[in-house]
């Protein structure tokens, strides 16, 4: 179980407490806690069972993703991953 948030302003910075309350309607699908990321104009929430993230190459993007993986082991097998390959590694494969 998940759950991500996100608020994107062309202009000006977030307000904490609106930013807060995205957390907070959101707190019980992170019994073990989530990650924020702000930047300028920028607020992004997730929480999950795991708080890792994929790393790759492509340094200062962030990808958000509402998604069904299906066919996992075959496409690990044709990307070339490991099996067990978390979601993120799949998307940014």
């Amino acid at each position: 179980m998940g759950a991500i948030s996100g608020w994107w302003r062309l202009s000006g910075d977030l307000e904490e407490e609106a930013s807060g309350a995205m957390v907070e309607a959101l707190a019980h699908r992170a019994p073990r806690g989530g990650r924020e990321e702000r930047l300028p104009g920028l607020f992004l929430w997730e929480a999950r069972e795991r708080t890792e993230s994929a790393t790759g190459s492509a340094k200062g993007v962030r990808v958000v993703a509402d998604a069904r993986i299906d066919n996992r082991e075959e496409l690990e097998r044709r990307l070339g991953l490991s099996a067990g390959a978390s979601p993120e590694e799949l998307i940014a494969a």
